[in-house]
């Protein structure tokens, strides 16, 4: 029942759409004048044309694509000094390409500070006997950044991965003695013979250097005579080392740098053994230190290198918790830009740019138009212009001068399409032929690789892309009720939840926060309920009674006694006599200086000192108790 002439019109359209055209571009070319693009759309979004709707390009819409959480503070920081939502986003956003707004640090700073103008205006001490203004400006803050940088529906809050040694497979480590050559060792004749005869010692001891990076002086003879200034020796002094699961662990280089891993088998004497990660190689899954730590507070001084039975956690540092991950391969993540691989962030009109997997490299190639839909009914991405293959490098050998070396090189068959070809030899310079591996794959666009559709439009329980994660209700709701009535902030009933959600949402929190219900009158007890354990929305109470509220700010971080945190504590060095505390940021403190973990059921006792009325004089905070009564 469609119009003909529309119906040419949008076949016509989704070709321009699926190329390189703006919105000007595809107004321009529409034969039936300016009002055309309007015409389609409300042709295609009518009850009639539902069947439509589902088979052609609906032309307007968002492009979601997946931004990691260190590519968008760089960008605020090189844009405003500081990103404003810090604590609140601590996860991989999905942000709209087609949006200015989305994860725009800018705007976000921007529409705070009209609402704190708004709010401005009112005597902030008598709207409410509860609330505050600044109660009402965190509450906004909170939601605003909800808005601005919308989770993506992966899971990327974890602080925490875990693996298997080596997957399993041995070896688990290699036992090598460093600085190699020893330091005591200065003839160079001498110092080159000790380097071949122990070929893994020296590149290990040096953090397994790269090519790319280092050039020919990344060879096993010019480390003889120049060795690496790593892991706190000049001679090269990354004698601690274990290979993680291929299966789990990031194809990266440095990606673990700076992170802690601990040994976690169960019934070994080294259990609990640790380790600050000071160089990693990707290719090879080698994370290398200098040395393993005794579990803290273990009296004993007994190490042992990781054996391929062992089981491993790491700790991950800040500054790789929340990377983007592959939709369809979610254990790995997001490899890097095609165009721009060594950017810190890339614009935000690239939508993610190209990419290929974490252990690939992009070959660039003549882009190729498309069109069509996919087999759900979808339109395709289009062509990127980048193919992938397998990044060239070495892994480790126990024989020859410990490098097997696989360079991987793009060409194209006489059929027109790409293989990846493979050259082997000991070393970059000693190749062989090349022969076919395997057939290259398109590289994908950012939104591809994050699971976004291709110009998604809203329609019936949609509001936005399914790569979106919604924002939990309470964080929307948090702002109606702490502000003031005549600011007319506004949330869609419980029911809408095209856009918001109940459970399975975001809730902008820390990862594991956990917040208290207000105790019943006549009952000791206070209840928990974990709001975020793993990166979602809360999870129902087995209490009655509704959720009180959120905490304050983004994070259970030391906020009180009524907040904790549900963390795993990291191992670390037992400090030295008079060295100043360290902050702990896994644990929540009480006043009476417990330490909570995984708060269930408490007293309120244990949330507050009692002071019966003249009965204490003082509290004494080195032992957290009361004087006079002895009270906690």
């Amino acid at each position: 029942t469609m119009n003909a002439e529309i119906f040419a019109l949008t076949v016509a359209l989704a070709a321009i759409v699926s190329s390189e055209f703006t919105s000007e571009d595809l107004l321009s070319a529409c034969p039936l004048g300016d009002n055309c693009y309007d015409m389609v759309r409300r042709e295609m979004t009518s009850a009639e044309e539902q069947i439509a709707k589902q088979n052609f390009i609906i032309l307007a819409g968002s492009q979601f694509y997946c931004k990691s959480k260190s590519d968008y503070i760089a960008e605020a920081i090189a844009t405003d000094g500081y990103f404003f939502c810090e604590n609140y986003v601590d996860y991989a956003a999905a942000c709209d390409a087609q949006t200015e707004s989305s994860c725009n640090n800018t705007w976000t700073i921007l529409m705070f500070q009209k609402f704190q103008n708004a709010l401005g205006v009112y005597r902030c001490g008598a709207y409410s006997p509860i609330w505050t203004c600044q109660n009402c400006s965190d509450s906004y803050k909170r939601w605003i950044c909800s808005q601005s940088y919308k989770k993506h529906i992966l899971p990327s809050t974890e602080v925490v991965e875990e693996g298997k040694v080596n997957g399993g497979q041995s070896p688990g480590s290699f036992q090598i003695k460093c600085p190699w050559p020893a330091e005591s060792v200065v003839d160079p004749a001498q110092r080159l013979a000790d380097a071949i005869s122990a070929p893994i010692s020296v590149k290990i001891c040096n953090g397994l250097p790269t090519y790319t990076k280092y050039g020919n002086n990344a060879s096993v003879t010019s480390l003889a005579t120049s060795p690496l200034n790593v892991c706190g020796n000049p001679m090269g002094g990354c004698q601690g080392n274990i290979i993680l699961d291929n299966a789990t662990a990031s194809a990266a280089d440095g990606f673990y740098v700076n992170s802690t891993i601990e040994i976690t088998t169960d019934g070994v004497d080294y259990q609990g053994q640790w380790a600050v990660i000071e160089q990693y190689d990707g290719l090879n899954r080698l994370a290398m230190f200098r040395k393993w730590n005794v579990k803290t507070g273990s009296s004993s001084s007994f190490t042992q290198n990781p054996q391929s039975t062992d089981t491993y956690r790491i700790y991950l540092s800040s500054s790789v918790v929340g990377r983007c991950r592959e939709y369809d391969r979610p254990v790995r993540r997001q490899g890097k830009s095609c165009n721009f691989p060594d950017a810190p962030f890339l614009p935000h009109l690239m939508g993610g740019d190209a990419r290929c997997g974490e252990e690939e490299d992009c070959f660039a190639v003549p882009r190729v138009q498309t069109t069509g839909l996919d087999g759900s009914g979808r339109p395709t991405y289009p062509d990127t212009g980048f193919m992938c293959c397998p990044r060239s490098g070495y892994t480790l050998s126990r024989v020859g001068l410990g490098e097997d070396w696989s360079v991987y090189n793009l060409s194209k068959q006489a059929d027109g399409n790409y293989s990846c070809t493979r050259r082997t030899g000991d070393s970059p310079y000693a190749l062989g032929d090349p022969v076919v591996y395997k057939a290259a794959a398109p590289a994908r666009a950012g939104g591809q690789v994050a699971g976004c559709t291709w110009n998604f439009t809203a329609f019936a329980d949609f509001a936005v892309d399914y790569c979106v994660l919604r924002t939990c209700f309470v964080v929307c709701e948090e702002v109606m009720r702490r502000c003031p009535v005549n600011v007319e902030f506004r949330c869609p009933k419980r029911g809408d939840r095209r856009e918001y959600d109940v459970v399975g949402c975001n809730i902008m929190l820390a990862q594991g926060c956990v917040v208290t219900f207000p105790p019943t009158t006549g009952s000791a007890i206070t209840s928990c309920v974990s709001l975020n354990p793993y990166g979602y929305g809360p999870e129902p109470a087995d209490v009655a009674g509704s959720l009180y509220g959120l905490p304050p700010g983004g994070t259970c971080q030391n906020v009180g006694p009524s907040v904790g945190v549900a963390g795993i504590e990291p191992p670390r060095a037992v400090q030295a006599d008079g060295d100043p505390p360290i902050a702990n940021t896994y644990w929540k403190i009480s006043k009476s200086g417990m330490l909570y973990n995984k708060m269930k059921t408490i007293t309120d006792a244990d949330l507050v000192c009692t002071i019966p009325a003249g009965s204490c004089s003082k509290f004494e905070t080195s032992t957290g108790q009361c004087a006079a009564v002895g009270l906690t």
